[in-house]
């Protein structure tokens, strides 16, 4: 899926750290704490002879600071977290500790050959665009959108560009003020004529409908190259699937729709509905 979008479900909470319970790395830029879920130090080369000497060095450090957690066998061992600076737009790899004690530190010159100068190693295999965020998190998921976004464009470790977005929910439909959470099921699966569809046995079928809203909350389009269903391990992409056809009725009969801009644009959405027979005994009317 090229575009990103964001599921229906959302949630709307201000959140410590990054408000979704993933893996981030942090940026220090001119001044600024950032953080991102985009794992650089994973795209190092020869990663993979690099990550069990970090993981071996934190987990040392971090035994002989806190000893009493290495009593029992069952050890919650949590994320690294890398600390990169931005330094007269050159990005550097400045620190590697653990998410749940930032006082396990990596020697990165142990590691790594860094700069004999500040001890820093120089980001020069990183050549991407990488967004850094900020502040609440507006749309969660695999692809968490913050209120402030930095997108940085990096040519072998040096930023050539940045853009500065902020992002915000400038319209919510009216279910988003129900105090029923069920509210946006009931309303996706009263919409299915299940006398209509092919009997599917005992199978579990899931339907991606993925919608581009208009700025009033409205029906713009439907996104065709992001609709398809999961059907066990398969992907079906035909819009002549029944299911697919039914999940796009639903989606079409939707009054409105959350407007939310990213980067300056509308974000697109998607429902997920699932054909089973418990949905069905469930929501059949």
């Amino acid at each position: 899926m090229k575009h990103l979008f964001a599921i229906l479900f959302f949630t709307f909470t201000i959140l410590p750290c990054s408000g979704t319970g993933q893996p981030i790395d942090i940026l220090i830029w001119r001044g600024d704490t950032l953080i991102t879920y985009n794992r650089l130090l994973e795209t190092y080369p020869n990663w993979e002879f690099i990550q069990p000497k970090i993981s071996a060095a934190l987990e040392r450090i971090d035994k002989q600071i806190h000893p009493e957690k290495y009593n029992n066998d069952e050890i919650e061992f949590s994320y690294y977290v890398a600390e990169w600076h931005v330094i007269d737009n050159r990005l550097f790899l400045c620190n590697i500790y653990l998410e749940s004690n930032f006082e396990a530190k990596v020697d990165l010159q142990e590691i790594f050959q860094t700069d004999p100068d500040n001890g820093f190693l120089y980001a020069n295999w990183v050549s991407d665009e990488i967004a850094y965020q900020k502040g609440k998190v507006i749309v969660s998921g695999i692809n968490p959108i913050h209120e402030y976004e930095l997108v940085l464009q990096i040519s072998e470790g040096l930023v050539i560009n940045h853009r500065g977005f902020t992002n915000y929910i400038a319209k919510k439909p009216w279910y988003d003020r129900s105090e029923n959470p069920n509210t946006i099921n009931d309303l996706l699966y009263s919409k299915i004529d299940w006398a209509r569809l092919p009997d599917y046995g005992n199978k579990r079928l899931q339907v991606i409908v993925t919608i581009h809203p208009t700025k009033r909350g409205k029906l713009d389009r439907i996104e065709f190259s992001e609709t398809y269903m999961i059907d066990g391990q398969n992907i079906v992409t035909d819009p002549g699937s029944p299911f697919i056809k039914e999940a796009i009725k639903v989606a079409r009969k939707i009054p409105e729709w959350y407007v939310i801009y990213h980067r300056n644009s509308i974000l697109n959405q998607s429902i997920q509905i699932v054909f089973s027979k418990e949905t069905q005994k469930k929501y059949a009317r």
